[in-house]
């Protein structure tokens, strides 16, 4: 079927939105009759549409001509109807498409893309702002100081060689990266291998991992206090002596950094994947400049609270959606998904005047690839902020009670 209509006056008005369909089959979202009651005008795939559309346009436009033309399936009309919808649902149907993301991502995911058969996720964090509102205050304020802006945390495990999100949580930023990254390790990949900083690097939350059997590469500080027992490494607490309980991990040696890994057999996770590894979880990074760059969403516009999930979840989808369908064109056309171009790819969605095989060839024009020469960072900048490394883990060799304690841990 043609994707232009016979009769419209502007390009958004005389051709139906391609990238509707690729969005649709990566997300899953089915096709539903409208509600049997009359009062409820949204339907869940159209609520989970009208949310990514919304995050790829900033102009409306587009999302303006998709309501027109679906009004009578499942779509209303208004702003107010639409997060009363969203938030009487319960974002189920998202939850279903973050389902739908995780397959898709794991789909795609190669041997080549494997490191020594383990499926690498960069872990990390950012903050997003919020209007300063009395209510987001209340909920999100008072976060580095009384008087900052109020602010929420968005911690998401990164695909790291396809570069898209696979998991993701928004919270409150005084609950940490931490506490937010436990509570979405459930069900992951028995060969998932998480790939963290050194804020990660707490000897209560890696125990943890590794007491759910996860594997992670992780990297040391000078305060990561390590301990040296017959040839082998151990993360040592402090409160030992009144019942704490030391983790044994592999200390790896990377130039002038120090990484921390629980796959004790070298054969199994060699020293070269473990600097391969701890490379891609610069993808995380990479993800955060492309959602708050790219895509203009790193300041919700919503001035609620839990409007503020809303926004931040569709965001989510929006970015997943462009990341596999790059991921996706990169590799179709025999090139690596890191390679693919962000830009490029919501440029194509938010194009209206493209038909859907047009859409898949834009999908696959590579990024940039060239290299910078020059100084990364103006040296002038008036206030820039003085990133301290965080060093040399605190090596020493543990006493004979201690290696004692750690025979009778074993």
């Amino acid at each position: 079927m043609s994707l232009r209509k016979k009769r419209g006056r502007t390009p958004h008005e005389g051709y139906r939105l391609a990238g509707a369909r690729a969005i649709s089959e990566i997300l899953g979202l089915p096709r539903e009759p409208p509600p049997a009651d009359r009062r409820a005008k949204w339907t869940r795939g159209a609520l989970v549409a009208v949310l990514v559309l919304a995050s790829l346009d900033l102009s409306r436009a587009i999302v303006v001509s998709a309501v027109r033309a679906a009004r009578g399936v499942g779509v209303g009309g208004s702003y107010q109807g639409f997060m009363a919808a969203a938030l009487r649902a319960g974002l189920a149907s998202a939850h279903s498409c973050r389902a739908a993301v995780e397959r898709r991502c794991l789909e795609a995911t190669t041997r080549a893309t494997r490191i020594r058969g383990f499926v690498p996720f960069a872990v990390d964090g950012t903050r997003v702002s919020l209007p300063r509102t009395r209510a987001n205050l209340r909920a999100h304020g008072g976060v580095s100081r009384e008087t900052s802006e109020p602010q929420a945390l968005l911690v998401a495990l990164v695909h790291a060689t396809l570069r898209a999100p696979f998991r993701w949580r928004l919270g409150s930023a005084r609950l940490g990266e931490r506490a937010l990254l436990l509570g979405m390790l459930d069900g992951l990949p028995a060969d998932a291998l998480l790939v963290m900083d050194a804020g990660f690097g707490g000897l209560g939350f890696l125990s943890e991992l590794d007491r759910r059997g996860i594997r992670f590469v992780v990297r040391g500080s000078r305060l990561t206090p390590v301990a040296g027992a017959r040839g082998r490494s151990y993360l040592w607490p402090r409160g030992l002596a009144a019942g704490g309980r030391p983790l044994e991990v592999r200390l790896v040696r990377l130039g002038g950094m120090d990484v921390l890994t629980n796959v004790l057999d070298p054969r199994r996770l060699t020293d070269r994947d473990v600097a391969l590894a701890y490379r891609r979880r610069w993808s995380a990074e990479v993800c955060w400049r492309e959602l708050k760059q790219t895509m203009r969403a790193g300041r919700m516009r919503t001035r609620l609270p839990g409007h503020a999930e809303v926004e931040a979840e569709g965001a989510m989808l929006a970015h997943a959606v462009v990341a596999l369908l790059g991921a996706r064109g990169r590799m179709r056309a025999g090139g690596r998904a890191d390679e693919r171009s962000a830009a490029r790819v919501v440029e194509a969605l938010q194009d209206p005047t493209l038909r859907l095989p047009e859409l898949l060839a834009a999908c696959a024009v590579p990024r940039d690839l060239r290299k910078r020469r020059g100084r990364r960072h103006d040296p002038t900048w008036p206030r820039k902020k003085a990133h301290e490394s965080p060093g040399r883990v605190s090596a020493r060799r543990a006493t004979q009670e201690e290696i004692a304690r750690c025979l009778c841990v074993a």
